[in-house]
């Protein structure tokens, strides 16, 4: 049980590739399969967490490795809704090179603490804004769903497909802001711990 959470960690990572396969189909039933990997996915970052703490299981190589795997996720699901045009690289580029550049920062601030034997674990501004944006991505989800049905054109015409994208847009906006929030933590704890 001690190492069934770094395992359901590390199973997010495959789940990338299953759900970007079934995300290249243009069937409504591949999209749903897409949508019911991506919440069992997201239901293995709540569940690590709880059965390490269950069992007594936490550690500042696991709580490392949640966040890590936790970001691989992100932009490998994002990689996919960019290729298939569900979001636009252009509109998101500014926020994107903000959100990569402040990850960096924070794994490598992450990894030169893990090698003094310090582990920092997720704060809560830096919790919502992973929740932020899951949410992002479950709403290119819906869309990449609606694409895949014959009535996109009505659902486009009614403005639901535009509406969920800039939805999708200010919540991505709004984790970015948490992001750089919660970035400012650690540069804070790593020059004082440093």
């Amino acid at each position: 049980m001690k190492h069934l959470p770094n395992i359901l960690t590390i199973s997010r990572l495959f789940a990338i590739f299953a759900i970007g396969y079934f995300l290249s189909e243009s069937t409504p039933k591949s999209q749903w399969i897409a949508i019911i990997l991506y919440l069992l996915s997201i239901f293995t970052d709540y569940l690590d967490g709880y059965i390490a703490r269950k069992f007594n299981a936490v550690s500042g190589l696991g709580k490392s490795l949640d966040a890590t795997v936790d970001k691989i996720f992100f932009f490998g699901v994002l990689a996919y809704f960019i290729y298939f045009d569900v979001f636009s690289i252009w509109i998101l580029s500014i926020l994107l090179v903000i959100h990569i550049a402040r990850d960096i920062a924070v794994t490598w601030i992450r990894y030169i603490l893990h090698q003094k034997q310090i582990f920092v674990g997720a704060i809560n501004s830096g919790k919502i804004k992973t929740v932020f944006q899951f949410v992002f991505l479950f709403i290119g989800m819906i869309i990449s769903l609606c694409h895949s049905y014959p009535i996109e054109s009505q659902l486009n015409d009614a403005g639901l497909i535009h509406t969920l994208t800039l939805i999708a847009y200010a919540i991505y906006f709004a984790s970015i802001v948490l992001s750089v929030t919660s970035g400012i933590h650690y540069i804070k704890y790593f020059i004082k711990n440093r």
